[in-house]
């Protein structure tokens, strides 16, 4: 069975990040950059933040860029999975659930 052109059975690698600021937005896009071998990110979804939280600047400054940083994976041909923290995104194409 092919889930995302990935056959279940096989293996992925898979980057997962747990929690972001702002600022290590364009270290994950450096570090991305850096592992062409990685078959999958995991990001977790953030709505709007108030400042300063997280770095930010505006309410939805972290949201938009990780929004940017999952369009940019797909393109590259990984899947992006969502860890819901605590909205659902839809730039996922599919969703982790703590446990």
């Amino acid at each position: 069975m092919l889930v995302g052109g990935y056959s279940l059975q096989k293996k992925l690698l898979v980057l997962f990040v747990g929690e972001l600021d702002v600022a290590d937005i364009s270290v994950l896009f450096k570090l991305l950059e850096l592992m062409p071998h990685l078959d999958a990110v995991l990001l977790p979804s953030y709505g709007g933040i108030n400042p300063p939280a997280h770095g930010s600047n505006f309410r939805d400054e972290l949201k938009d860029k990780i929004t940017t940083l999952a369009v940019s994976a797909k393109n590259k041909g990984r899947l992006v999975y969502a860890l819901p923290h605590p909205v659902v995104p839809d730039w996922a194409e599919f969703y982790a659930n703590r446990v």
